[in-house]
């Protein structure tokens, strides 16, 4: 049997211009898990990242934690969803004049409400009518699921009784260990 250590990036930089990078306690964070690793004797046979800039930012400071660098597959199927889409076309269709969240409570008290009526697909109508009407197309939730259970399936391909670090996003994270 193979071990797989799927790792969720370090803290982003929320509230930034840039959400997708390590804030600098993220990339303490990456270094700290990189130095336990060392610390463990572990070391792996293959490393998969997804590729958005938090994901190879933390492998960075894992590796640099380790004392070493990594050659990494790219898998963009265990990138996260795009919420923010998600978000605006839940806040027009169900807080049309509720204000904009200020704190991070109200973020995230909205984004449950949010993920809620995403998972339930409750949002798929007009997410597909978005992209008919020349908008980004914005997956749904089983699009989501499909995409990062296919790429999980992947990750799990390889030899027998090999170890493989995954570094990626909390949503991927949370339904490879569903």
């Amino acid at each position: 049997m193979s071990e797989i250590y799927f790792v969720r990036h370090g803290q982003a930089s929320l509230g930034a211009r840039n959400y997708d990078q390590l804030s600098p306690l993220g990339w303490e964070q990456a270094r700290w898990l990189g130095e336990h690793y060392r610390a463990r004797g572990l070391d792996f046979d293959r490393v998969i990242v997804g590729d958005m800039q938090r994901h190879k930012e933390t492998l960075q400071g894992i590796g640099e934690g380790m004392g070493r660098t990594f050659d990494a597959a790219v898998d963009r199927r265990l990138n996260e969803f795009t919420f923010r889409p998600v978000m605006r076309l839940y806040c027009q269709r169900h807080r049309p004049e509720a204000p904009e969240p200020t704190t991070a409570a109200e973020f995230f008290g909205i984004l449950r409400e949010v993920m809620a009526a995403w998972i339930a697909g409750d949002l798929d109508a007009e997410l597909a009518a978005q992209a008919e009407h020349g908008g980004q197309r914005t997956e749904t939730w089983r699009e989501f699921n499909e995409r990062v259970v296919a790429g999980v399936e992947a990750a799990r391909a390889g030899k027998h009784g090999e170890r493989v670090l995954i570094v990626s996003s909390g949503g991927p994270k949370s339904l490879a260990i569903k």
